[in-house]
């Protein structure tokens, strides 16, 4: 809980403290609103029992500007120009530097004089300790309880300061119908000069909303970008250098650089650590004869296929439930074919191990359904979006919010086939899945979340016993990409010639990636009708 005892130590400090992504810089939420104004007691609690890296919001609202240098070079130019001795923090590659906060100082990046400098200041923030960078290093104090000095004045120069009167702080009052547009162009051409395309675009959004009335979303995001390229252009030809088309912003984020450029030395912690500890294992199923072959690995994504009626959602039910018991995890659940409530009785059932409605078998008690619903409270989270709200950017976007606020571990679809898919023109079926298992696959390595994701396959024929043959990733409609991009390939598969209560379900482990997460093969589990649950065969383990 170091995590936690920090973030609260911080928030006695006066810091205002926001989560980010366990060993990574992106913020876990939206974190414009603690700019202003500084988290609750409950909220550190909820976004930091998962251990979340520590995000510390600079400038006005916590009373601190920071100077960044990431490289020895940097902290060498920074300690000639004069570094007042301060609270300092060793990071994954250089130090932070903490100072006293200066009124109307925002962010800069990439200054050519002082290369491998940033400053962080009004609108930015930096990650704290204990936090893990995504080497492995852990940010580390040094003379933590030293006093803020003055921020020296050689960081500054002319029009640093974000506040200048009677100009740019004229934007924060909106536009009018008929200006906007142009507001717009004008306030982000200053900014491709001076920010990050990120930070701009943020600042876009919220000067949006000051507007009357606000133009739409998608055309703050078109004219951000294609000033920030124009800009980028413009810096090309004048370094005589040729410039050529890109496929995004041109300015990007130094956060976003550290981590996608490492070389051997930043990883030689989590090198060494695996080779101490091992490679990290997955999380049990719950089922023996299954785990040799198949895991839960935290930030992964399961496809999970079968005919409809073989029983893939109640397998994920159950193994969900399993690690709920054994794990303590978290799921967020968006079920089109069952409603929430339902969907809880099914939950129940596998949890309690009796059915809950009338029939031939004794039913649960009232005590045992109190006691089932206890289980699911603060464990499992349904996603009930509206029409309009059915998309997968909507599910990912709640799912995140769930990360921050509850600490989820799993993220359930099912089925991909019931979503609302809006391709844009000229995008293939093919293109728009390998895009949108692409965002998935950001998600969960954002956020160390496994994702488990349901597609049924395209019509498959019968045998002349009336059973379907055994789906494959490559049978689910629209894409070789389903089995491409997952990390691991699950098909559920019964013989529907079995009428017995209980029935053997065959599980095809079709695909995985990493040889500590399991390998390919076929298990043969228990299913009781009755319960929904499902069990190891007692004579293949010896029980």
């Amino acid at each position: 809980m170091a995590f936690l005892e920090e973030a609260k130590k911080y928030l006695l400090r006066g810091w205002s403290v926001v989560p980010l992504e366990a060993k990574g810089k992106k913020p876990l939420i939206s974190w414009k609103e603690y700019q202003e104004r500084q988290a609750t007691v409950n909220e550190i609690e909820s976004w930091f029992k998962w251990e979340n890296n520590i995000g510390i919001v600079t400038g006005k609202i916590s009373g601190i500007t920071v100077i960044d240098c990431d490289s020895p070079a940097a902290i060498d130019l920074a300690s000639k120009k004069g570094l007042p001795t301060c609270p300092t923090v060793k990071t994954g590659k250089g130090y932070h530097f903490y100072y006293a906060y200066e009124p109307g100082v925002g962010n800069f990046q990439k200054r050519d004089d002082l290369p491998g400098i940033d400053l962080r200041g009004d609108g930015g923030f930096v990650v704290a300790p204990p936090s893990i960078h995504p080497s492995g290093a852990v940010y580390s104090w040094e003379g933590e309880t030293r006093d803020l000095p003055p921020l020296p004045k050689w960081i500054l120069r002319d029009g640093e300061r974000k506040s200048s009167p009677g100009t740019f702080t004229d934007y924060f009052q909106g536009a009018q119908l008929g200006s906007r547009n142009d507001t717009l162009a004008r306030m982000t051409g200053f900014l491709a000069k001076n920010i990050p395309y990120q930070d701009a675009l943020e600042f876009a959004l919220v000067w949006n909303t000051k507007n009357n009335p606000p133009l739409p979303h998608d055309e703050i995001e078109r004219t951000v970008l294609s000033i920030y390229r124009l800009e980028g252009i413009a810096r090309a030809k004048k370094a005589e250098e040729p410039a050529a088309p890109t496929a995004g912003p041109v300015i990007e984020d130094e956060e976003e650089n550290a981590k996608e450029v490492l070389e051997i030395d930043d990883l030689s912690d989590g090198i060494d650590s695996m080779y101490e500890e091992g490679l990290p294992p997955g999380e049990s199923t719950g089922w023996k004869t299954l785990d040799p072959h198949y895991t839960v690995h935290p930030g992964q994504i399961t496809i999970v296929t079968g005919i409809p009626g073989h029983g893939k959602s109640e397998f994920i039910d159950a193994l969900m439930v399993n690690l709920v018991t054994a794990k303590q995890w978290k799921f967020a659940i968006f079920s089109a074919e069952s409603k929430p409530d339902r969907h809880s009785v099914g939950l129940i059932e596998k949890f309690v191990g009796m059915p809950f409605g009338k029939g031939p078998s004794q039913r649960m008690d009232k005590l045992r359904v109190e006691a089932g619903k206890e289980f699911l409270r603060g464990r499992f989270f349904f996603l009930e979006p509206s029409e309009k709200h059915t998309t997968l950017d909507w599910i990912i976007e709640q799912a995140g919010i769930l990360v921050a606020q509850k600490g989820i571990n799993g993220l359930l679809i099912d089925p991909w086939n019931e979503l609302e898919h809006k391709r844009s023109n000229g995008v293939s079926e093919t293109e728009y899945i390998s895009q949108s298992l692409s965002k998935l696959r950001r998600f969960r390595r954002r956020t160390n979340v496994h994702v488990f994701l349901v597609a049924h396959p395209q019509k498959l024929n019968r045998d002349s016993k009336g059973n379907y043959p055994v789906p494959t990733l490559y049978d689910i409609s629209g894409s070789a990409h389903w089995r491409n991009k997952a990390d691991s390939g699950v098909c559920v598969w019964r013989d529907v010639a079995q009428e017995r209560s209980t029935q053997i379900t065959k599980i095809y482990i079709q695909k995985i990636k990493t040889k500590e997460t399991g390998k390919v093969g076929v298990v043969d589990l228990i299913y009781d009708r009755v319960t929904g649950r499902y069990s190891d065969k007692p004579w293949d383990h010896g029980l």
